[in-house]
């Protein structure tokens, strides 16, 4: 959310353009990613064994956010992903 900006270039991206990345990208280790992760989802990702399953549903709805919603709407998306999960916004 502090970036203000999708990461994006045609399409949603783990990592971006001047070093941008998503609400889960930013979550992937420099160590972890691989450039192949690009155009996958965050299950697709998790069924593959790339990255650990933990979380996931919550990392999911954080990656939709992101991906779906124009920067100046993510507080509200955010509001009601923490709701869901019963967390603190």
């Amino acid at each position: 959310m502090s970036q203000g900006e999708r990461s994006e270039e045609d399409i949603c991206l783990y990592r971006g353009p001047r070093g941008l990345k998503c609400a889960a990208g930013c979550l992937i280790g420099d160590d972890e990613y691989e450039p192949e992760f690009e155009g996958k989802g965050w299950f697709t990702l998790v069924g593959e064994g790339k990255i650990p399953k933990e979380h996931s549903k919550l990392i999911r709805l954080l990656q939709e956010v992101h991906d779906s919603m124009f920067p100046e709407d993510w507080g509200e998306g955010l509001k009601l992903v923490a709701e869901k999960f019963n967390l603190k916004y």
